[in-house]
């Protein structure tokens, strides 16, 4: 079950349909979760879609976590390592700049947003171009 929620949740090859699914909800969850980030003053619609949005990232971490040893094959230390690579990072930061309870009204807060804003970071993980850089550059 972990190695086919493994396949899914990867950049989807060429016949995998699920997959290809699965990275098309991403991408919109993504554009999305930037949508509240474009207005503002919030109302209860933008926070229901934040929060939304938010949740699904929380998964997505936890089954990227929970399958890491399939995709850096480092055994138990994959589970310690995956925290640690560039896209958990991304991923982590947009997590946690929204779960901060703190009143947006605030101008020192603001910084906030732009951490939240790293969410458009997150489509490097399915753009073929940027896969293609960092193998030139590997």
């Amino acid at each position: 079950m972990r190695r086919q929620i493994y396949d899914m949740i990867e950049k989807a090859e060429a016949d995998d349909r699920l997959s290809a699914l699965y990275d098309r909800f991403m991408i919109v969850c993504i554009f999305l979760s930037l949508v509240p980030l474009c207005f503002k003053e919030t109302n209860t619609i933008l926070k229901v879609l934040d929060y939304a949005t938010v949740t699904v990232f929380i998964l997505d971490y936890g089954l990227r976590w929970w399958t890491a040893d399939f995709k850096l094959r480092e055994g138990k230390n994959s589970f310690v390592k995956y925290p640690l690579t560039p896209f958990a990072i991304i991923d982590l930061v947009t997590i946690l700049s929204s779960l901060t309870p703190l009143n947006s009204g605030f101008r020192v807060f603001r910084v906030i947003r732009l951490q939240k804003s790293l969410r458009a970071l997150k489509l490097l993980r399915y753009s073929k171009g940027f896969h293609l850089m960092v193998r030139v550059f590997h």
